[in-house]
């Protein structure tokens, strides 16, 4: 009978960016703690607008010099409460 193991769910915090050596990635630096230990991991995004995924806008801020990053596109989805409800066949729709 095989053990049942618990998912921890990780929560990670944006730590910092850079554009990558070719200029065509922003790389997210992300932190979090995986069983008291802090990691860090890099997590790249395309610069410029792309149809299906992810992709990030680079701003100039003139106030203090520093670039700004948007990311945009990313995809939300919620948690379902319920299973989806099964409909009642008509007697109508029956085949035979």
């Amino acid at each position: 009978m095989p053990t049942e193991t618990k998912q921890e769910n990780l929560v990670g915090n944006i730590y910092g960016s850079r554009i990558s050596k070719n200029g065509k990635w922003l790389n997210l630096i992300i932190a979090f703690k995986l069983h008291g230990e802090e990691k860090k991991i890099t997590c790249p995004v395309k610069i410029d607008e792309t149809e299906d995924k992810p992709f990030a806008i680079i701003k100039e801020i003139s106030e203090d010099g520093l670039k700004r990053a948007a990311i945009c596109g990313v995809k939300v989805y919620e948690d379902r409460k319920e299973p989806p409800k099964q409909e009642e066949a008509i007697s109508d729709d029956l085949p035979f």
